[in-house]
């Protein structure tokens, strides 16, 4: 084998537009694409896991007090990193109180630590061959019979799979329009094969949408006020 991932699917993936827009062509069909990760036991064949697959793995990890306890501990680190990132993508300079310091980044490597176990399960919807690996003790067998080079990129490739990409938008209106016109997504997505990225992009849109109808209801209002001002014209 040559050591190269195959993607395939009819047509070329598009170069990516900037860090957070997505094509559409490229989203629309993600639910057909399968990746071919080349290893010393063979192809193992995986796919993007589904939002319904996500969904369930949340709700059972949520109901493990332990898990649902270091969550507790890592959110206000989160949030800490989620203000800062959101000021950056407003060209502000990042808080010092939001700054991370070394002991908190420590304990935020620590966390995600030990969230991994807990993710594992979820890799497996990602793989869709060979069709023996059915359980978390099958994956790592998998794992411990490859080589560390294998190991690490196959678990790699697994978890960029199996973690949705919060921040997707799609490039130009084509959803804009087919919401508007009434056209058809494509005929084959449905919500069980529907992934983790297609459905944040989706509810991405709607949250545009609700957000622009939002500024526009506060511009009239403001105007509305403004217009009932002593002196106004």
């Amino acid at each position: 084998m040559d050591g190269k991932i195959i993607e395939f699917e009819e047509g070329d993936a598009p170069a990516e537009v900037s860090a957070n827009l997505v094509s559409a062509k490229e989203i629309l069909s993600q639910h057909r694409k399968q990746y071919a990760i080349p290893t010393s036991r063979g192809y193992i064949v995986v796919k993007k896991v589904t939002k319904l697959d996500a969904d369930d793995a949340a709700v059972r990890m949520m109901r493990d007090p332990e898990y649902v306890k270091i969550v507790g501990n890592f959110k206000p680190l989160y949030e800490k990193m989620k203000r800062n990132e959101d000021r950056l993508k407003r060209n502000e300079p990042p808080a010092e109180e939001d700054m991370l310091s070394a002991e908190e980044m420590a304990a935020l490597q620590e966390l995600g630590e030990k969230m991994t176990p807990y993710m594992r399960p979820l890799m497996l919807c990602a793989i869709v061959k060979p069709e023996w690996i059915k359980t978390v003790k099958d994956l790592d067998a998998l794992l411990s019979e490859l080589a560390p080079a294998e190991a690490d990129a196959l678990y790699a490739k697994l978890t960029e799979l199996s973690t949705p990409d919060t921040d997707k938008r799609v490039a130009g209106s084509i959803l804009d329009i087919a919401k508007r016109f009434g056209i058809n997504l494509p005929q084959d997505l449905n919500v069980e094969n529907m992934t983790i990225d297609q459905a944040t992009v989706f509810q991405n849109n709607l949250i545009d949408e609700a957000n622009a109808v939002k500024t526009v209801q506060d511009d009239m209002m403001k105007a509305a006020k403004n217009a009932t001002k002593p002196g106004a014209d």
